[in-house]
């Protein structure tokens, strides 16, 4: 079962052009130069409330199949939501720290050499 995170897309405007575009990765191992290494997801986009002139309302989502995994996403024009993230095998999607990750990623690969 897959969970799935929804995100409203902040759109650029001639003041602020760029904004980050939203990612969600999964956390496959550690890594010595990242941190972890991540695959990341490809977005799905829902414009069904998008405005025709600037795509205001515009929504992203993300499916995740169980695992580990990071995300980030504006949520207003000077603030971003960062997180870790672990969806389990019902897609039910529970907030965890940095330091869980590492643990999650730690017995994954003693699991995996046994």
């Amino acid at each position: 079962m897959y969970g799935v995170i929804g995100i409203r897309l902040i759109i650029g405007s001639s003041r602020w052009p760029s904004r980050p575009k939203p990612w969600v990765a999964r956390l496959t191992r550690l890594d010595d130069h990242y941190g972890f290494a991540r695959e990341f997801i490809r977005a799905t986009y829902d414009y069904t409330h998008a405005s025709k002139a600037n795509g205001k309302g515009t929504r992203m989502y993300f499916a995740m199949p169980p695992g580990v995994y990071e995300g980030c996403w504006p949520i207003s024009w000077k603030h971003e939501h960062r997180g870790f993230w672990q969806v389990d095998e019902q897609g039910n999607i529970y907030d965890i720290t940095r330091e869980e990750v590492i643990e999650c990623l730690k017995k994954s690969v003693s699991e995996s050499v046994s």
